[in-house]
Protein backbone atom coordinates (compact mmCIF):
# COMPACT_ATOMS: atom_id res chain seq x y z
CA UNK A 1 0.00 0.00 0.00
CA UNK A 2 2.85 2.39 0.84
CA UNK A 3 4.41 1.85 -2.58
CA UNK A 4 1.15 2.18 -4.53
CA UNK A 5 0.14 5.44 -2.86
CA UNK A 6 3.58 7.07 -3.11
CA UNK A 7 3.32 8.27 -6.68
CA UNK A 8 4.00 11.63 -8.27
CA UNK A 9 1.35 13.94 -9.76
CA UNK A 10 1.54 17.17 -11.72
CA UNK A 11 -0.51 20.10 -10.39
CA UNK A 12 -0.31 23.36 -12.32
CA UNK A 13 3.05 22.35 -13.75
CA UNK A 14 4.55 21.31 -10.42
CA UNK A 15 5.53 17.73 -9.61
CA UNK A 16 3.88 16.79 -6.31
CA UNK A 17 4.85 13.56 -4.57
CA UNK A 18 2.32 11.87 -2.32
CA UNK A 19 3.42 10.30 0.92
CA UNK A 20 1.58 8.13 3.39
CA UNK A 21 1.81 7.31 7.08
CA UNK A 22 -0.28 4.41 8.37
CA UNK A 23 -1.51 3.77 11.90
CA UNK A 24 -2.89 0.34 12.71
CA UNK A 25 -5.25 -0.56 15.57
CA UNK A 26 -6.75 -4.01 16.14
CA UNK A 27 -10.02 -5.09 17.77
CA UNK A 28 -10.49 -5.71 20.67
CA UNK A 29 -6.97 -5.03 21.99
CA UNK A 30 -6.89 -1.36 20.95
CA UNK A 31 -10.54 -0.43 21.33
CA UNK A 32 -13.96 -1.86 22.06
CA UNK A 33 -15.81 0.24 19.48
CA UNK A 34 -15.25 2.17 16.26
CA UNK A 35 -14.54 5.45 18.03
CA UNK A 36 -11.89 3.90 20.26
CA UNK A 37 -10.25 2.11 17.36
CA UNK A 38 -10.10 5.31 15.32
CA UNK A 39 -8.46 7.18 18.21
CA UNK A 40 -5.90 4.41 18.61
CA UNK A 41 -5.21 4.27 14.86
CA UNK A 42 -4.80 8.05 14.79
CA UNK A 43 -2.25 7.91 17.62
CA UNK A 44 -0.34 5.17 15.79
CA UNK A 45 -0.43 7.20 12.58
CA UNK A 46 1.10 10.18 14.38
CA UNK A 47 3.90 7.94 15.65
CA UNK A 48 4.47 6.79 12.07
CA UNK A 49 4.73 10.42 10.93
CA UNK A 50 7.31 11.15 13.61
CA UNK A 51 9.38 8.17 12.42
CA UNK A 52 9.73 9.69 8.95
CA UNK A 53 8.21 9.29 5.51
CA UNK A 54 6.56 6.10 4.28
CA UNK A 55 6.17 4.39 7.68
CA UNK A 56 3.53 2.37 9.50
CA UNK A 57 3.06 1.76 13.21
CA UNK A 58 0.85 -0.47 15.38
CA UNK A 59 -0.89 1.09 18.36
CA UNK A 60 0.36 0.28 21.86
CA UNK A 61 -0.42 1.67 25.31
CA UNK A 62 2.72 3.83 25.38
CA UNK A 63 1.18 5.94 22.64
CA UNK A 64 -1.87 6.78 24.73
CA UNK A 65 -0.30 9.55 26.83
CA UNK A 66 1.37 11.10 23.81
CA UNK A 67 -1.92 10.96 21.91
CA UNK A 68 -3.71 12.87 24.67
CA UNK A 69 -1.04 15.58 24.68
CA UNK A 70 -1.27 15.83 20.92
CA UNK A 71 -5.07 16.15 20.98
CA UNK A 72 -4.79 18.95 23.55
CA UNK A 73 -2.33 20.81 21.35
CA UNK A 74 -4.45 20.23 18.23
CA UNK A 75 -7.46 21.75 19.95
CA UNK A 76 -5.26 24.59 21.15
CA UNK A 77 -3.98 25.25 17.62
CA UNK A 78 -7.52 25.59 16.27
CA UNK A 79 -8.47 27.95 19.09
CA UNK A 80 -5.29 29.98 18.64
CA UNK A 81 -6.07 30.57 14.96
CA UNK A 82 -9.64 31.63 15.73
CA UNK A 83 -8.53 33.96 18.53
CA UNK A 84 -5.41 35.18 16.69
CA UNK A 85 -3.10 34.06 19.49
CA UNK A 86 -0.14 33.56 17.17
CA UNK A 87 2.41 36.35 16.96
CA UNK A 88 5.39 37.27 14.81
CA UNK A 89 8.74 38.26 16.25
CA UNK A 90 11.65 39.63 14.25
CA UNK A 91 15.34 38.71 14.39
CA UNK A 92 17.83 41.11 12.76
CA UNK A 93 20.39 40.27 10.07
CA UNK A 94 23.49 42.47 10.10
CA UNK A 95 26.47 42.98 7.79
CA UNK A 96 29.84 41.75 9.04
CA UNK A 97 31.55 44.44 6.98
CA UNK A 98 29.96 47.66 8.16
CA UNK A 99 27.18 46.73 10.61
CA UNK A 100 24.44 47.69 8.14
CA UNK A 101 21.05 46.19 8.95
CA UNK A 102 20.14 43.94 6.02
CA UNK A 103 16.70 42.96 7.27
CA UNK A 104 14.72 40.80 9.68
CA UNK A 105 13.47 37.24 9.68
CA UNK A 106 9.84 36.99 10.80
CA UNK A 107 9.46 34.08 13.22
CA UNK A 108 6.14 32.56 14.29
CA UNK A 109 5.44 32.16 18.00
CA UNK A 110 2.60 30.60 19.99
CA UNK A 111 2.04 30.70 23.72
CA UNK A 112 -0.43 28.02 24.79
CA UNK A 113 -2.54 29.10 27.81
CA UNK A 114 -1.70 25.90 29.73
CA UNK A 115 1.56 24.63 28.25
CA UNK A 116 3.28 27.97 27.69
CA UNK A 117 5.60 28.59 24.74
CA UNK A 118 5.19 25.81 22.16
CA UNK A 119 8.15 25.29 19.79
CA UNK A 120 7.38 25.86 16.08
CA UNK A 121 8.85 22.43 15.37
CA UNK A 122 5.93 20.97 17.31
CA UNK A 123 2.96 23.11 16.32
CA UNK A 124 3.78 23.54 12.60
CA UNK A 125 3.39 19.77 11.94
CA UNK A 126 0.12 19.87 13.88
CA UNK A 127 -1.13 22.69 11.65
CA UNK A 128 -0.17 20.72 8.55
CA UNK A 129 -1.83 17.52 9.73
CA UNK A 130 -5.02 19.37 10.69
CA UNK A 131 -4.96 21.14 7.29
CA UNK A 132 -4.94 24.52 8.98
CA UNK A 133 -1.60 25.69 7.64
CA UNK A 134 -3.22 27.53 4.71
CA UNK A 135 -5.25 29.76 7.01
CA UNK A 136 -2.29 30.61 9.19
CA UNK A 137 0.06 31.06 6.23
CA UNK A 138 -2.20 33.75 4.78
CA UNK A 139 -2.12 35.57 8.10
CA UNK A 140 1.70 35.33 8.26
CA UNK A 141 2.12 36.80 4.76
CA UNK A 142 -0.21 39.70 5.47
CA UNK A 143 1.09 40.41 8.96
CA UNK A 144 4.69 40.38 7.76
CA UNK A 145 3.96 42.53 4.72
CA UNK A 146 2.00 45.01 6.82
CA UNK A 147 4.95 45.34 9.18
CA UNK A 148 7.37 45.82 6.29
CA UNK A 149 5.13 48.59 4.97
CA UNK A 150 5.06 50.19 8.44
CA UNK A 151 8.87 50.37 8.34
CA UNK A 152 9.00 52.42 5.14
CA UNK A 153 10.02 55.62 6.88
CA UNK A 154 12.03 53.94 9.63
CA UNK A 155 14.42 51.80 7.55
CA UNK A 156 16.05 52.00 4.09
CA UNK A 157 14.07 50.84 1.06
CA UNK A 158 16.29 47.80 0.55
CA UNK A 159 15.46 46.31 3.98
CA UNK A 160 14.51 42.65 3.45
CA UNK A 161 11.84 40.77 5.40
CA UNK A 162 12.40 37.01 5.48
CA UNK A 163 9.38 34.73 5.84
CA UNK A 164 10.08 31.09 6.65
CA UNK A 165 7.90 28.50 4.90
CA UNK A 166 7.27 24.91 5.90
CA UNK A 167 7.41 22.22 3.23
CA UNK A 168 3.61 22.17 3.00
CA UNK A 169 3.49 25.94 2.50
CA UNK A 170 6.24 25.91 -0.11
CA UNK A 171 4.52 23.34 -2.35
CA UNK A 172 1.11 25.03 -2.25
CA UNK A 173 0.08 25.53 -5.90
CA UNK A 174 -1.30 29.02 -5.18
CA UNK A 175 1.71 30.29 -3.22
CA UNK A 176 3.07 32.61 -5.91
CA UNK A 177 -0.34 34.11 -6.66
CA UNK A 178 -1.05 34.73 -2.99
CA UNK A 179 2.27 36.47 -2.48
CA UNK A 180 1.55 38.61 -5.55
CA UNK A 181 -1.74 39.72 -4.00
CA UNK A 182 -0.06 40.53 -0.69
CA UNK A 183 2.69 42.52 -2.42
CA UNK A 184 0.12 44.55 -4.35
CA UNK A 185 -2.10 45.06 -1.30
CA UNK A 186 0.72 46.50 0.80
CA UNK A 187 2.50 48.21 -2.12
CA UNK A 188 5.81 46.47 -1.57
CA UNK A 189 8.73 45.98 -3.89
CA UNK A 190 8.83 42.17 -4.40
CA UNK A 191 12.56 42.21 -3.57
CA UNK A 192 11.66 43.38 -0.06
CA UNK A 193 10.31 39.88 0.65
CA UNK A 194 12.54 36.84 0.98
CA UNK A 195 10.95 33.40 1.15
CA UNK A 196 13.02 31.05 3.31
CA UNK A 197 12.78 27.31 2.69
CA UNK A 198 14.66 24.73 4.73
CA UNK A 199 17.14 22.52 2.93
CA UNK A 200 15.34 19.42 4.21
CA UNK A 201 12.05 20.63 2.67
CA UNK A 202 13.57 21.04 -0.79
CA UNK A 203 15.07 17.56 -0.78
CA UNK A 204 11.65 15.85 -0.86
CA UNK A 205 11.24 16.74 -4.54
CA UNK A 206 14.11 18.76 -5.93
CA UNK A 207 12.65 19.15 -9.43
CA UNK A 208 9.39 20.61 -8.10
CA UNK A 209 11.37 22.83 -5.73
CA UNK A 210 13.43 24.28 -8.58
CA UNK A 211 10.26 25.06 -10.55
CA UNK A 212 8.67 26.79 -7.58
CA UNK A 213 11.82 28.81 -6.92
CA UNK A 214 11.89 29.93 -10.55
CA UNK A 215 8.25 31.04 -10.32
CA UNK A 216 8.94 33.06 -7.18
CA UNK A 217 12.02 34.72 -8.63
CA UNK A 218 10.19 35.56 -11.85
CA UNK A 219 7.91 37.71 -9.69
CA UNK A 220 10.91 39.42 -8.10
CA UNK A 221 10.62 37.65 -4.72
CA UNK A 222 13.93 36.62 -3.20
CA UNK A 223 14.47 32.98 -2.18
CA UNK A 224 16.73 31.76 0.63
CA UNK A 225 17.90 28.22 1.31
CA UNK A 226 17.50 27.94 5.08
CA UNK A 227 19.36 25.69 7.54
CA UNK A 228 22.02 24.64 5.04
CA UNK A 229 24.05 21.83 6.57
CA UNK A 230 21.14 20.30 8.49
CA UNK A 231 20.21 17.88 5.70
CA UNK A 232 21.70 15.99 2.78
CA UNK A 233 22.02 18.79 0.22
CA UNK A 234 25.40 18.56 -1.50
CA UNK A 235 27.58 21.47 -2.50
CA UNK A 236 27.05 20.48 -6.12
CA UNK A 237 23.31 21.11 -5.77
CA UNK A 238 23.96 24.80 -5.15
CA UNK A 239 24.71 25.02 -8.85
CA UNK A 240 21.20 23.82 -9.70
CA UNK A 241 19.18 25.76 -7.10
CA UNK A 242 18.37 29.28 -8.39
CA UNK A 243 18.51 30.85 -4.92
CA UNK A 244 19.47 34.36 -3.83
CA UNK A 245 20.59 33.58 -0.30
CA UNK A 246 22.05 30.68 1.67
CA UNK A 247 21.71 30.51 5.45
CA UNK A 248 24.30 28.40 7.26
CA UNK A 249 22.66 26.14 9.84
CA UNK A 250 23.34 27.02 13.47
CA UNK A 251 24.76 23.54 14.14
CA UNK A 252 27.57 24.20 11.66
CA UNK A 253 28.25 27.59 13.19
CA UNK A 254 28.15 26.31 16.78
CA UNK A 255 31.40 24.37 16.43
CA UNK A 256 33.35 27.23 14.85
CA UNK A 257 36.19 28.01 14.98
CA UNK A 258 37.30 24.92 16.95
CA UNK A 259 36.10 22.19 14.57
CA UNK A 260 38.51 21.84 11.66
CA UNK A 261 35.97 19.74 9.74
CA UNK A 262 33.16 22.28 10.09
CA UNK A 263 35.55 25.14 9.37
CA UNK A 264 36.65 23.50 6.11
CA UNK A 265 33.04 22.85 5.09
CA UNK A 266 31.85 26.37 5.89
CA UNK A 267 34.84 27.88 4.11
CA UNK A 268 34.02 25.82 1.00
CA UNK A 269 30.35 26.83 1.08
CA UNK A 270 31.20 30.53 1.42
CA UNK A 271 33.66 30.33 -1.48
CA UNK A 272 31.22 28.48 -3.72
CA UNK A 273 28.43 30.95 -2.94
CA UNK A 274 30.75 33.83 -3.84
CA UNK A 275 31.35 32.20 -7.23
CA UNK A 276 27.58 31.77 -7.76
CA UNK A 277 26.71 35.29 -6.47
CA UNK A 278 24.70 33.84 -3.58
CA UNK A 279 24.47 35.90 -0.38
CA UNK A 280 25.55 34.00 2.76
CA UNK A 281 24.03 34.53 6.20
CA UNK A 282 25.36 32.67 9.25
CA UNK A 283 22.62 31.66 11.69
CA UNK A 284 23.01 31.05 15.40
CA UNK A 285 26.09 33.22 15.91
CA UNK A 286 26.50 33.69 19.65
CA UNK A 287 30.16 34.44 20.36
CA UNK A 288 32.68 37.05 19.18
CA UNK A 289 35.05 34.21 18.20
CA UNK A 290 32.46 32.77 15.80
CA UNK A 291 31.79 36.20 14.33
CA UNK A 292 35.49 36.98 13.89
CA UNK A 293 36.13 33.67 12.10
CA UNK A 294 33.13 34.06 9.80
CA UNK A 295 34.07 37.63 8.90
CA UNK A 296 37.68 36.64 8.20
CA UNK A 297 36.50 33.85 5.90
CA UNK A 298 34.21 35.97 3.76
CA UNK A 299 30.75 35.47 5.28
CA UNK A 300 28.63 38.54 4.56
CA UNK A 301 25.86 38.62 7.16
CA UNK A 302 25.07 37.34 10.63
CA UNK A 303 21.85 36.38 12.38
CA UNK A 304 22.09 35.28 15.98
CA UNK A 305 21.97 36.18 19.65
CA UNK A 306 25.28 38.05 19.38
CA UNK A 307 23.47 40.68 17.30
CA UNK A 308 19.92 40.42 18.59
CA UNK A 309 17.32 38.06 19.97
CA UNK A 310 13.93 37.67 18.23
CA UNK A 311 11.97 40.77 19.26
CA UNK A 312 8.56 42.33 18.99
CA UNK A 313 7.76 44.64 16.09
CA UNK A 314 7.98 47.63 18.44
CA UNK A 315 11.46 46.63 19.62
CA UNK A 316 12.56 45.83 16.07
CA UNK A 317 11.53 49.33 15.04
CA UNK A 318 14.10 50.66 17.47
CA UNK A 319 16.94 48.48 16.18
CA UNK A 320 19.77 50.64 14.74
CA UNK A 321 20.13 50.85 10.97
CA UNK A 322 23.90 50.59 11.58
CA UNK A 323 24.82 48.04 14.23
CA UNK A 324 27.85 48.84 16.41
CA UNK A 325 30.00 45.74 16.67
CA UNK A 326 31.43 45.27 20.17
CA UNK A 327 35.13 45.95 20.53
CA UNK A 328 37.72 43.21 21.11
Amino acid sequence: MLERISISHQIEGLDVSLGVSIGIATYPDCGANVEGLLRAADAAMYAAKQAGRQQYRFYDQELNGRARSRLMLEDGVRTAIEQQDFTLVYQPQVSFLDGRLRGFEALLRWQHPSVGDVPPGLFIPLLEEARLINRLASWIYRQGAAQRQAWYERFPADLVLGISLSRAQFVMPGLVEELQRVIQLYQLDPAQLEVEVAETSLMYNIDAAVKQIHRLREQGVRVALDDFGAGDCSLRMLRDLPIDTLKLDRHLVARLPDSAVDAALVRSVIGLCADYCITVIAEGVETPAQAAWLKANGCEYVQGFLVGYPMTAADASGFPAIFSWPGP
